[in-house]
């Protein structure tokens, strides 16, 4: 086996966010999000363990698209701090498809699922994975009795997450390294390379929309993946979904503020296919303020779709984590889940949390929350002229 020997090289500080010192959330947001990292690696001590060149650890991380995005904090720190290790990573689907090409020392992934229909060939080739190679390290950074039973005997060192202190999910899986005595330094934000393909991509889209590079940009997310599995479940669903007559509500706030100060602003939906009823509603009740893309699934162009956005006002879900990974401004609407463990992980002046819990009945879920305090909460990180 050769390894990797290149160390975590900073090529577009764009694409890589400032760290910050393991604390709760709320106490270290201060940070200058647009502070060379380069220069705060070097006003860091950075804990190191000794390695070798030879050195091959496993990673063990499976979940949805946000999950995985959120995992960027944990995959640069473990790089960083195993500057001559080479890495192969056990996830899901939706993880090899956030992380594909995440770096070049990351050399192998294998997709792992617990469904019915798959579990029997996936843990086969979980053995064969584990027969083929002598693993030095094991990190699990997965808290359920499953995985901590399946890589028992990955490695002579296997680390697993397990009775976390802090409070952010990103500070759990740092945790690990922590106990591994790989990691105590800070933990860095989290970061999404965006391909030059992906960004010509969502520039052409964007074109035929008649939206050019001076376009201020505001994207809207009002779906989630969990929709569907709460569809017989009424009391979740309500915490799932910001309805779409308020969505109508705050792009034609939007709008009319951006008519008053002459600013080339639109406001766009980026869906999937499946979801494009519900923005077509939206649409339709915002006097078709909204522009939807509609272009096939594609996540290197959906990354660049993103991060060309001056602002993105979504539900809690996996694009906005994804969002905040590639440094595009956040509103993000709560209902029902606590962000300081599952909010966006970036510096506290990129993003405005909104929550059905601060508002007068949050019973209501998503519905509590105005448009009118969305709105207010644009303001703030909008461009003013």
């Amino acid at each position: 086996m050769e390894a990797h020997t290149a160390s975590l090289v900073v090529e577009d500080a764009q694409h890589l966010l400032p760290p910050r010192s393991l604390s709760p959330l709320a106490k270290t947001h201060a940070r200058d999000p647009l502070g060379s990292y380069s220069d705060l690696l070097l006003s860091h001590v950075w804990a190191r363990i000794a390695m070798t060149p030879s050195q091959l650890i496993l990673l063990v991380r499976t979940g949805r698209m946000g999950d995985m995005a959120m995992f960027t904090s944990t995959l640069q720190a473990v790089i960083e701090a195993c500057p001559g290790a080479e890495f192969h990573l056990v996830t899901s689907l939706e993880g090899d498809r956030v992380l594909r090409g995440y770096h070049p020392r990351l050399t192998r992934t294998l997709v792992y699922s617990r469904s019915l229909f798959r579990s029997f060939g996936a843990r086969r080739a979980v053995r064969r994975l584990l027969g083929e190679n002598r693993y030095d390290r094991a990190l699990v950074f997965e808290s359920n009795p499953h995985y901590h039973e399946l890589f028992a005997d990955a490695a002579n060192n296997v680390d697993v997450l397990r009775d976390p202190t802090a409070s952010h999910r990103v500070e759990h899986e740092l945790e690990v390294l922590e106990r591994a005595g790989v990691w105590s330094g800070p933990a860095p934000w989290t970061s999404l390379a965006v391909t030059e393909t992906g960004q010509a991509a969502a520039r052409a889209l964007l074109a035929r929309h008649g939206i050019d590079e001076e376009t201020i940009v505001v994207g809207l997310h009002p779906t989630s993946g969990y929709l569907r599995r709460f569809r017989l479940r009424r009391d979740r669903l309500r915490h799932r979904a910001w309805p779409p007559g308020s969505f109508a509500d705050l792009a034609r706030q939007l709008d009319r503020h951006a008519t008053e100060r002459s600013l080339p602003l639109r406001m766009v939906i980026d869906v999937l296919p499946r979801e494009r009823s519900y923005a077509e509603e939206i649409r339709e009740k915002a006097g078709g303020l909204v522009t939807i893309i509609k272009a096939a699934p594609d996540f290197e162009r959906y990354k660049a779709m993103l991060q060309r956005m001056q602002l993105l006002v979504t539900i809690d879900t996996g694009p906005m984590h994804v969002a905040a990974a590639v440094r595009t401004p956040l509103v993000a609407l709560f209902s029902d889940t606590d962000p300081a463990v599952i909010g966006p992980f970036m510096p506290a002046d990129r993003y405005v949390l909104v929550r059905a819990d601060d508002t007068a009945d949050p019973s209501q879920g998503m519905a509590a929350i105005p448009a009118s305090t969305a709105f207010e909460a644009c303001l703030r990180l909008l461009p003013s002229s």
